[in-house]
């Protein structure tokens, strides 16, 4: 292959990474099936009742979220069904989408803005005609920037599907788990809490599969471009880091971009046959990702989520949430520290796992069938804290080489772990 053939090739496969790009095959997201079939019969059955109704999704980032909840909405026919979609982050003030919905919905013909009342008043006349036989899906992509001190705006969208006559089906999305009880409890005690899908951070298989997909959109032999090797090494690292997809895509379009530099400077790299990038080549450019930005991240951490990092070494794959509650509880006391009470023991796991250090599974589960495992190494964890004179008596039984590797880390088994449950659970109903 010429040098030019070869650049040529190389633009298709940076093109093909690139995150605005959607590779579906059937007209579904690889690896959301599951997901994409709940938003489709959620949207099918409020248009065959012709009802509105409401749906939050949530997940943490790089999980899919927004582009199969689109990829669902934009398969609906246009004559059942008008569809928008919004990206709330930019909006200074949460009102601001009574103006994108009253100008999109209600196609006002006077050019002066109206008041927001009566915008508000407008935009509820127009999805709440009983007249009106159309439905109207509306997406909120981060929805929590709507968030306020007394959140009147979130609390009107999420209760206008719930209206007598309302066409208005209602999409939101953002990453936290829990936004509807901490910012919205008052729709469950109006019986208007919306439905509930939650996006499991990636497996490496899953993850293996879309990169394996990008490329064989371009060539029909994925090898061209890596090794498999090279891609499984990066699906196995990504899942540990929460299981973003979007990282692994540009560490694949970083690794092509390069090899594009270095061919155009001495065309003899040029590989006669075999794979463009090699495990080497993605190796690298992981280590400059990855390389001490965990110890960065955890020595900045709030003392409590420092503990709470602490209580999942002794499993770090995987442990049940109530066992790590419980494990937190107990090194707070060892070090005379008064623990924090459950509910903001979920904000301290919320913060941490923000931050991308841990992962929880089966999130829509009762809380003593909830996963949880450490994404960073246990000597991050360890090294970092050894120094902090307090927590060192915690982490001092678990220092090891550096040149050990995470995972040869001791695990105890899900079976062990439950015939704690009986404690954990009296624990929890003496914090209540």
């Amino acid at each position: 292959m010429s040098i030019k053939d070869e650049d040529d090739f190389l633009v298709e496969l940076v093109k093909a990474f690139s995150l605005h790009t959607s590779i579906c095959h059937d007209n579904m997201v690889p690896a959301r099936h599951k997901e994409e079939k709940f938003i489709s019969d959620f949207i099918s059955g409020c248009i065959k009742t012709n009802q509105g109704s409401a749906l939050y999704v949530s997940g943490q980032p790089g999980t899919g979220k927004t582009l199969t909840a689109l990829n669902r909405i934009n398969s609906i026919p246009k004559r059942k069904c008008t569809t928008l979609f919004f990206n709330c982050m930019g909006m200074q003030d949460p009102a601001n989408i009574y103006t994108e919905l009253h100008n999109t919905l209600c196609k006002p013909k006077k050019k002066k803005t109206p008041g927001q009342s009566e915008m508000v008043s407008k935009i509820q006349q127009t999805i709440c005609d009983p007249e009106e036989s159309k439905m109207f899906c509306v997406i909120l992509d981060e929805v929590d920037s709507l968030i306020s001190r007394h959140n009147t705006v979130i609390y009107k969208l999420f209760e206008w599907p719930f209206e007598e006559d309302s066409k208005l089906i209602l999409i939101g999305i953002a990453n936290d788990l829990d936004l509807l009880e901490k910012s919205m409890p008052r729709l469950s005690k109006k019986q208007k809490k919306p439905a509930h899908l939650n996006f499991e951070a990636y497996k490496s298989d899953q993850i293996y599969q879309i990169l394996k997909n990008r490329i064989e959109s371009v060539t029909d032999d994925y090898e061209d471009a890596f090794q498999d090797e090279a891609l499984q090494f990066i699906a196995k690292r990504i899942e540990k880091r929460r299981g973003d997809i979007r990282l692994a895509l540009e560490i694949c379009r970083t690794a092509l971009e390069q090899k594009r530099i270095e061919f155009r400077e001495d065309p003899s790299k040029l590989p006669e046959s075999g794979s463009i990038c090699t495990l080497d080549d993605v190796s690298k450019i992981m280590d400059s990702y990855f390389d001490n930005s965990f110890p960065d991240t955890i020595i900045q951490l709030p003392l409590h989520s420092q503990l709470l990092l602490i209580s999942l070494l002794s499993c770090p794959l995987e442990m049940i949430f109530t066992i790590l509650h419980q494990n937190y509880i107990s090194n707070c006391k060892s070090i005379n520290i008064k623990p924090v009470n459950k509910n903001e023991f979920f904000d301290v796991f919320s913060s941490v796992s923000s931050c991308g250090l841990v992962n929880i599974q089966d999130v829509n589960k009762e809380e003593t069938k909830r996963k949880v495992s450490l994404v960073c190494g246990v000597s991050d964890v360890v090294n970092t804290l050894f120094r902090n004179r307090l927590l060192q008596p915690l982490v001092e039984g678990f220092k090891k080489d550096d040149s050990d590797d995470d995972d040869d880390d001791d695990d105890i088994s899900l079976d062990d772990q439950d015939q704690d449950k009986d404690e954990s659970t009296q624990m929890e109903e003496d914090d209540k």
